[in-house]
């Protein structure tokens, strides 16, 4: 993923209670990932959180869809359902907390970890939903050898900072000013 332009975009359909097929999207995002030359740890933390969300589709939806942009500053990943939604995003959001019937639990799924981990996996999320209607999540993965540049790239501002000597001006030792756009 070194070109600036590269971009791919996959969409997989997520049927509700298909649990033989769970992780398929997941699946075939990772392998995508992977033969892009994505950065291991990019790919690990996006395999979990699109698990995570895909499962969360089949367990309490009526289906819906996965969708991936992948860019080399960027994966971007929305999930989307038609269903129950979610009466109350804030208490969803809390590590534990599950509306998973029984059967589901029963099969070892629905601990209500699910958003917790796409929350601890991406560096971006949003969650929005339509009690009675549908669920959108939206997350953004910001691949490791992107934040390893911007890390790069700020060491280097704060030493150029660091070092740099006062400018001249008006024959007297004292920096330039720069004026803020107002």
């Amino acid at each position: 993923m070194d070109s600036e332009r590269t971009r791919l975009f996959l969409s997989y359909r997520v049927r509700a209670r298909d649990f033989v097929h769970a992780g398929d999207a997941a699946r075939q995002i990772k392998r995508a990932l992977v033969r892009l030359g994505a950065h291991p740890q990019s790919v690990r933390r996006v395999a979990i959180a699109t698990f995570e969300a895909e499962t969360n589709i089949i367990i309490h939806s009526n289906g819906g869809r996965i969708a991936v942009l992948i860019q080399p500053s960027a994966i971007r990943v929305r999930a989307t359902d038609t269903g129950p939604g979610i009466p109350d995003v804030d208490l969803a959001m809390q590590p534990g907390f599950s509306t998973a019937p029984d059967w589901v639990r029963e099969m070892g799924f629905g601990s209500g970890m699910g958003l917790a981990n796409i929350r601890r996996c991406a560096s971006t999320m949003h969650l929005a939903s339509i009690p009675g209607r549908k669920t959108c999540l939206e997350y953004t993965v910001i691949p490791e050898k992107s934040i390893a540049l911007r890390e790069q790239l700020k060491r280097r501002q704060n030493d150029f900072t660091r070092n740099r000597r006062p400018i001249i001006a008006n024959g007297k030792d004292r920096p330039a000013q720069i004026d803020e756009p107002g």
